[in-house]
């Protein structure tokens, strides 16, 4: 770490504690001289690499606080810190060290050197399941921490928000695609054709529970893809940002807003449309909207596990209308996602869901056609990737192929869907 004593304004120093705040620095600095400024690099996770950068008002102060740095031991929580100045080639530069280490008991060293001895010994799997259990055990351990320091109204909005933020990191890390999650080399963003587009007048907001932020076998995050914000919006539960904005998009067009679930009081379809064109034809007449639309709406797709969308309708406020899908025994295998399996053969992933509610509200054929062939292009993707079995309806489990090896394309109306 060097600094020219003819700019001796700014000191670079290393190994520091990784637990050690920006504040706590630059109070140790500011006892030899005024800090203009200080930065304290971090990572991606937002955790310190132990490395800050610090610049002091004159070149006097940057030299007087090396020098009185020079041989001072330092004391940081459990850990004892210990800071040397040292001068090479006085000439031109002259290097700052600070390093740490961490202090430990006979009893912890025996237990760090059972540890190393028990990994070079230990079965994969025996290793793999205690580090399993670890984390568990952490995790545990973590809530605790939070229920003991923050209060129950703000613990979920701070765990999903981390969680959130957590995965965004891993997603850029990872090379990822933040608007459809996917590989960047694999990404199915695309623009929607423009005769398509305008074919669906119709908003769409997609209500997410945070544990389904950033997972591969979600299906809801496709519907942003085709048509784009601002027309359809995710919005993560949980999450005040987006809680707010959520219930702001509620309240802009009430009167013409509805919550696909299958809930005690939701109507279907039909008797939806024929209510809002009883109350609302002379108004969207006078107002020039597009007749064949039969004006814009606002639809609301709860996204998540059964439960876990069970609990987001409970959140969402009781007026706002609840719209259920017409009865069907069997759903046609175009619009099963091969990602995930579902209970029982009547049930469907969200987006398909979304494309049958389309097909009820005599939505354009070419509007469905277009999101079936985004959710199938999707699931090769994920599939060829992962080499998860292709959950068929017709009881036959047909496996992805290997990796290397091509898979044999199957039309089945016009959507390309892999086979074996």
């Amino acid at each position: 770490v060097k600094a020219k004593l003819a700019r001796m304004k700014n000191l670079f120093l290393k190994g520091l504690p990784k637990d050690l705040s920006d504040d706590a620095l630059r109070q140790l600095i500011s006892g030899y001289g005024v800090v203009t400024n200080l930065l304290l690099l971090r990572t991606a996770k937002g955790s310190s690499r132990g490395v800050a950068m610090v610049a002091m008002s004159t070149e006097e102060e940057a030299r007087t606080t090396v020098d009185s740095l020079k041989g001072k031991c330092f004391h940081h929580q459990n850990q004892h810190s210990w800071i040397v100045a040292d001068a090479n080639s006085a000439e031109e530069s002259m290097i700052v060290e600070i390093a740490h280490k961490e202090v430990l008991s006979e009893e912890e060293k025996r237990l760090k050197y059972e540890q190393r001895a028990l990994k070079e010994i230990e079965d994969p799997k025996e290793r793999q399941a205690r580090c399993q259990q670890e984390r568990r055990n952490r995790l545990v351990a973590y809530h605790e921490q939070l229920e003991a320091s923050v209060q129950r109204e703000n613990r979920e909005l701070l765990v999903s928000s981390q969680r959130i933020e957590s995965m965004r990191n891993r997603m850029r890390e990872n090379n990822r695609c933040l608007d459809c999650w996917m590989l960047h080399k694999q990404c199915i963003c695309t623009t929607t054709p423009q005769e398509i587009a305008e074919l669906f007048c119709h908003k769409t907001i997609v209500y997410l529970h945070s544990k389904e932020y950033g997972r591969l076998s979600n299906t809801g995050s496709i519907i942003p893809i085709a048509f784009p914000p601002p027309q359809s919006q995710i919005y993560v539960a949980d999450v005040e940002e987006d809680e707010k904005k959520f219930q702001e998009e509620l309240r802009a067009n009430a009167d013409r807003t509805f919550v696909l679930f299958p809930s005690e009081n939701s109507v279907t379809v039909q008797e939806m449309m024929e209510t809002l064109n009883t109350k609302e034809t002379v108004q969207n007449d006078s107002e020039g909207q597009d007749s064949g639309c039969g004006g814009s709406l606002t639809i609301v797709l709860v996204d998540g596990t059964w439960q876990q969308a069970r609990r987001l309708n409970q959140r969402i406020p009781s007026w706002v209308k609840r719209v259920k899908l017409m009865p069907r025994d069997l759903v046609d295998s175009r619009y099963k996602s091969p990602m995930r399996s579902q209970a029982t053969p009547d049930r469907v992933c969200s987006l398909s869901a979304y494309v049958l509610l389309l097909q009820e509200m005599r939505v354009a054929s070419e509007v469905c056609q277009y999101l079936l062939q985004l959710l199938h292009k999707k699931s090769e993707i994920v599939l060829s990737n992962s080499n998860k079995e292709w959950k068929q309806t017709d009881g036959i489990k047909k496996k992805v192929p290997a990796k290397g090896k091509v898979p044999v394309e199957k039309q089945v109306d016009n959507l390309s869907i892999s086979d074996t």
